[in-house]
Parts: structure tokens; C-alpha cells; sequence
């Protein structure tokens, strides 16, 4: 009897025993894994904080874009301003001083402009602190601002920190944005009043073959002598044939110093060797082709085109595609996209519809969206309705880009255009003046005009982690 008491008491002892060793086991997995959720929690709060300085990134830029974008609006007035009072005076001023002295002015005021915005950014953090979250538990804001002047542009360097919150773990992370504002060597133009008429001028009689023999090109500008000189690509001559004629030595050119005619876009411009009906893939170096011609100019898919202004006296039809254009000037009356137009990028789109009516076509089937540092222009006069509504719907604005839109009717019945998606409407500027208008969309004309020529002010930047 006294040994089953004893067996009984060396069992109790061993139960008690692997109990112990279940808690001890059980505790340290619980701590364990509490431990690690506590990790988990640290971690997807640092990630919270970095992605709200990185939203901070994206608003930062935009808002200091569309502050330069009214900066530039108020300069053009004053300038607007300055200038009839200067064409007043007539012959009792220095009218050609004036203007010069007027300009490095207004140089000055827009880089110290610049400078004060940075500044203001700089001492007034509190001022800037953003939510991230609607709870409040994710925020950003402006740590300290710098301004570095340079030859021709400022250097701005936005410290910023985003904060996040989760029950008692809160991280903050900081980092860095640079960008360069561009100051123009002048805000001024050497040409004249830009109108409908000098976009789509008569087409000249000098042949391009003929252009570069002896120095015939002092003959071919508008003012003769002066870029861009204007002559017609022959039946048979190719763009590329005479881009290469331009940079050979000892022609001292530059294709973009070329304003090129042509009525044979697809066979001479785009697809010189013939088998295909695409204008896909060519760097055109800068050089300006105006097509002239009463048909409508046809093409199968127009994409990766760098680097050329193209101007269409009537309607551009793409049967697919109008993607990855990049660095591009595109002037036209009537634009038809079969497919798509997307990924625009440091491109500027116009349309600019026919004087005299409001049925100008600019229609796409499928998707539109703009890249960065694009634009796109229209006359809101002349085009069709019913395309205004759906580019109203449909379009998607990259945060770098903008659509700038004219009307010529007057208060109170001025028309208006906006987009749909409010973010992106936030990037839609009306001009009311014809000149202004052109020269925002990137139409530079020679000529005899003194209206500013306004920045553009889309800018890359670079974030420092």
C-alpha cells in the first residue's frame, strides 16, 4: 500500500512537472509572437511614413508648379502692360532700351519671386503640415526649403518628413526632393503678334534642294535670313535625305532651324522607303514640317516620334495608335485617333480647329492620358461639342501636365472648360488672348511680336532618400 502511495506521489510530481514545461513552452511562443507582431506593427509604420513623405513629394511639387503658373500669369500682365505704354511714347522714348531694361526687370522680379516662395516654405513648416490619412495618423510636411541661384535656373531642395501613428508606435522618415526652376534669357519675343494666319502660311516656291546651294537661305526666313528658313520638300525628296544635308559640314545649321513643306507627309516625312503606312520611331532632330494639303492626312500608327513639330493645315488621321511621343510640337486643325492616345510625355498636342466654324473633330476610341511635362491646347470655339464632353471625361493629367484652353467670347457669357476627375481639373488654364495662347503651346512664330514668351514651367525632380 505504501508503494502504490508512493507511485501515486512520483506521478502527481511528474504531472506537475510537464505541466510546468507546457506553460514555460506556451509562454515563450506567446512572447514570441507577441514580439514579433510588435515588429510587424514597427515595420508597417515606418513604411506609413515614408509613403506619406513621398505623398508629400507629389503635392509639394504640384502646388510650387501651379504657384510658378500664377507667378507667370502676373508677369505677363505687367509686362502686357508696360510694353503699350511703351508703344505710346512713340518716338519720344528709347523704346528699344526700354524694352531691354524692362526685361532683365522682370527677370529679376520672377527670380526673386521664386526665391520668396522657397523662403516662405522655409520659416513657416507649420503652415505646410499636411494630413496623409483621414484619421489624422499619417501626415507630412515641409522640414526646411533652399533656394540655390545658378546660371539660368534656381536649384530648390524640399526637406520634407512624413509621420505615422499605429496604437503606441509612431515612426517618422525624411527625405529629400530637388528640382530646377528655369529662368528664361528673356520674356520677351523679337516677333510679332502671332495670329491663326501665321500658323498655316502659304507655302513657299524655294525648293529645299535648291535651299542650300550657295547661300540661297538668306532668302528663305520670314524676315529673310532669319530662322526658321521656310522651303518645300519636293516630290521626290526625302525629310531625312535633307535632315542629313543640313548637319553636314559646312552647312553651319540645325534641323530645327528648318520650317519644311511638304503635301506627301507619309511617302516623304514618315516612311521614306516606302512598304508601310506607319510614322513610327524617328528622332526628326527639332525640324518643323507643315503639311499642306487638301486631303486629309492619312497614317497607320504614329509612335515613339522625338523630337519634331509637325503642322497639319487640316485633319490628322492615326487608324491605331498616337503613343510615346516625346519632346514633340503637334499643330492641328482636326485630330482622328482610332485607337489610342497615351503616354504623351514633354509634348505639346493643339488643335485648333477651322475659322468660322465649331465642327472641328478631335476624337480618340479608346483611352487618352497625358505623361509628364505634356500639354495639351484647344480652341474651345471650334471644336465639336460633343468631343469637348468626351475629353472632358476621359482625359487623365499626369501632375507635371496641363490642358490650356482658348475662347474668344467675353463676360458674361464666356465659355469654360473643365475635367471631370477634380485632381486633374486642378491643371486646366484658360487664356482669353489668342497671342498668349499660341505662345503658352509652344507656336513660335518669327515675325514682329513683343508678347511674353511664357516658361514653361513642367520640371523633373529627384528624390534623395
Amino acid at each position: 500500500m505504501r508503494i502504490m502511495k508512493q507511485q501515486q506521489g512520483y506521478a502527481l510530481v511528474i504531472v506537475l512537472l510537464i505541466i510546468v514545461l507546457f506553460l514555460g513552452i506556451s509562454a515563450t511562443f506567446i512572447a514570441g509572437t507577441m514580439n514579433h507582431a510588435k515588429q510587424e506593427v514597427t515595420v508597417d509604420t515606418t513604411n506609413q511614413s515614408v509613403a506619406a513623405a513621398e505623398m508629400g513629394v507629389l503635392y509639394y511639387t504640384e502646388d510650387f508648379e501651379r504657384s510658378l503658373q500664377l507667378l507667370q500669369e502676373e508677369i505677363v500682365i505687367e509686362i502686357q502692360q508696360r510694353l503699350d505704354s511703351i508703344a505710346r511714347c512713340g518716338q519720344t522714348c528709347n523704346s528699344t532700351l526700354l524694352k531691354t531694361q524692362l526685361d532683365e526687370e522682370m527677370k529679376r522680379k520672377y527670380t526673386q519671386k521664386v526665391k520668396e516662395r522657397v523662403t516662405h516654405m522655409d520659416v513657416n513648416d507649420t503652415l505646410y503640415l499636411k494630413n496623409a490619412s483621414a484619421d489624422g495618423k499619417m501626415n507630412y510636411t515641409v522640414v526646411s526649403a533652399q533656394a540655390i541661384e545658378k546660371t539660368g535656373e534656381i536649384e530648390i531642395v524640399l526637406n520634407l518628413k512624413g509621420k505615422a501613428k499605429q496604437g503606441d508606435a509612431m515612426k517618422e522618415s525624411a527625405l529629400s526632393v530637388k528640382f530646377n526652376v528655369h529662368i528664361p534669357s528673356s520674356f520677351l519675343t523679337t516677333s510679332n503678334y502671332i495670329t491663326y494666319d501665321d500658323v498655316y502660311r502659304a507655302t513657299p516656291t524655294l525648293s529645299c534642294n535648291d535651299l542650300l546651294i550657295g547661300e540661297r537661305y538668306k532668302t528663305a526666313g520670314n524676315p529673310p535670313g532669319v530662322p526658321p528658313y521656310e522651303c518645300k520638300l519636293g516630290d521626290t525628296q526625302k525629310l531625312s535625305e535633307l535632315i542629313t544635308k543640313i548637319n553636314s559640314s559646312p552647312n553651319p545649321f540645325n534641323p530645327q532651324d528648318f520650317r519644311v513643306y511638304t503635301d506627301k507627309y507619309l511617302d516623304n516625312v514618315c516612311n521614306p522607303s516606302g512598304g508601310s503606312s506607319n510614322c513610327n520611331s524617328n528622332d526628326f532632330q527639332g525640324i518643323s514640317v507643315v503639311v499642306n494639303s487638301t486631303a486629309d492626312t492619312l497614317t497607320g500608327n504614329m509612335n515613339g516620334l522625338t523630337n519634331f513639330k509637325l503642322y497639319v493645315s487640316g485633319k490628322l488621321i492615326v487608324d491605331g495608335n498616337l503613343n510615346g511621343l516625346d519632346r514633340n510640337v503637334m499643330v492641328l486643325k482636326e485630330l482622328v485617333a482610332r485607337n489610342n492616345i497615351q503616354n504623351i510625355e514633354k509634348t505639346t498636342l493643339v488643335v485648333l480647329g477651322y475659322e468660322g466654324r465649331n465642327d472641328a473633330s478631335f476624337e480618340w476610341s479608346n483611352n487618352i492620358s497625358m505623361k509628364s511635362n505634356a500639354r495639351i491646347c484647344v480652341d474651345i470655339d471650334r471644336i465639336k461639342q460633343t468631343d469637348l464632353t468626351n475629353l472632358s471625361n476621359q482625359l487623365t493629367i499626369d501632375a507635371s501636365s496641363s490642358l490650356i484652353y482658348y475662347t474668344s467670347t467675353l463676360e458674361p457669357n464666356r465659355k469654360t472648360f473643365s475635367l471631370a476627375h477634380s485632381n486633374s481639373n486642378r491643371r486646366v488654364q484658360p487664356e482669353y488672348n489668342y497671342s498668349n495662347f499660341l505662345n503658352m503651346c509652344g507656336i513660335t512664330i518669327s515675325g514682329s511680336h513683343t508678347v511674353p514668351n511664357i516658361t514653361d514651367t513642367g520640371f523633373d525632380f529627384d528624390v534623395i532618400y
